[in-house]
Parts: C-alpha cells; structure tokens; sequence
C-alpha cells in the first residue's frame, strides 16, 4: 500500500470509526495484513471474518458470545458475492 492509500485508509477509519489512529491502524494490521481477511481482489475470508467476529464477541460490547456465522455478514457467492 502506497502512502495516499495509507493516508485515506487513516482518515476512513478513524472518520467511520470514531477512534484515535492507534487503534485503527492497529485494527487494520491485525486483521488485514496479518490475517488478511480479505484478499487484494476483494475476497472476503470466511475464516478470517469468524476470527473477527469471535474477537468482537469475546470484548461483548457488540454482541455477546457465541459469536453469529460470517456467512450472516456476506453475500453468497451464487448471488455475486466474494466470500471465500
């Protein structure tokens, strides 16, 4: 990722997110380069989203454990989707 791309995934984030840099980049680094949830075509790993999930899940702010299924959050791929 180049450094405009860096800079507008900073300001989207924490714009979306309400949340210091910090923690975005953090954020984006745990769960997209180092689990690479998804993929440089758009690809969405299932398996990296339930990770995902089973992290937002353990914190219990959002929603309480179990985590749902990824595939709840994704559209199929029949449909179009570019869930793997």
């Amino acid at each position: 990722m180049g450094p405009a791309e860096q800079r507008c995934r900073d300001r989207d984030s924490r714009q979306y997110t309400k949340r210091e840099r910090p923690i975005c980049e953090a954020v984006y680094d745990d769960y997209f380069v180092k689990k690479k949830i998804s993929s440089k075509t758009g690809e969405i790993s299932l398996t990296g989203l339930k990770n995902l999930l089973d992290d937002v899940a353990e914190d219990g702010d959002i929603f309480k454990p179990p985590a749902p299924a990824a595939g709840k959050y994704v559209l199929d791929k029949s449909l179009g989707g570019l869930a793997s």
